[in-house]
């Protein structure tokens, strides 16, 4: 499986506005109102902090430890900056350096398939949340959309996806037999894309999918975009996003 080098992207990844188009994470006051006490929060590759920050400011009057993890050290110099708050550490995800029972809440948007051990994730999740504890994850769904502008323009980016992304039906069956009640959601849009806007898009090249194709195929795919520009055409595909919300519900679960 390839893997991003987010230490040479960390700060055209922050750059990118879409990064901070954030809202208030509705399980975090779920958990907070059928809890008495306060709680304990884990973002699993965390990056640069924007969930962190937002959350903490959506709910700054509340009682809540923040925690965050990440195995690029640049991401996270960056999070130390906006979340001054939070226990931040440079960390595997599949070998996490916290106690059993450790968290009420573990979010993960947008990077279970960079993991190259999905498994001893799903494991360690398992073995640091409380019993009655909460997983939330959110990411892309490449199976539901094949007509994506960035596999139509860098046609090598479909294989790249197909071998890091597990399906909805897989991570569905992983964490039930890791003693998850498991809930899942997938929405697709199609859209008519305006091809400037995913012209500046690809051309920050802060996407994961970008930084693993050769620069030849890069520049091929700039200039199949700016042709179609020239040539007034646009782009009609979808885009897909899976929300995967599990409660611990076996405390023998590791």
């Amino acid at each position: 499986m390839k893997e991003t080098d987010y230490s040479k992207i960390a700060k055209k990844y922050d750059a990118n506005p879409i990064r901070t188009d954030l809202s208030r994470e509705p399980i975090i006051e779920k958990v907070l109102k059928a809890k008495s006490d306060s709680i304990s929060l884990l973002d699993l590759a965390c990056g640069t902090g924007n969930f962190l920050q937002k959350q903490h400011e959506e709910y700054k009057y509340d009682k809540i430890s923040w925690y965050g993890c990440d195995l690029s050290e640049e991401m996270l110099a960056i999070a130390y900056r906006k979340a001054p708050f939070a226990h931040l550490t440079l960390s595997d995800a599949a070998s996490l350096p916290y106690p059993d029972a450790s968290f009420d809440i573990v979010t993960c948007d947008f990077a279970f398939h960079h993991f190259a051990d999905k498994l001893n994730c799903i494991k360690e999740i398992a073995r640091t949340l409380k019993y009655d504890g909460v997983v939330k994850m959110t990411n892309i769904c490449p199976e539901h959309m094949p007509a994506s502008w960035v596999y139509h323009y860098f046609p090598s980016t479909r294989e790249i996806d197909n071998d890091r992304f597990w399906s909805s039906r897989t991570l569905f069956s992983e964490f039930t037999k890791h003693g998850f009640k498991v809930e899942t959601e997938i929405t697709i849009r199609m859209k008519n894309f305006l091809l400037s806007e995913l012209l500046a898009e690809a051309i920050n090249r802060d996407m994961s999918q970008l930084n693993l194709i050769d620069d030849m195929e890069f520049n091929n795919g700039i200039e199949k975009i700016k042709n179609d520009i020239k040539n007034n055409k646009g782009y009609f595909g979808e885009f897909s996003l899976f929300r995967l919300v599990a409660k611990k519900v076996d405390e023998r679960s590791v």
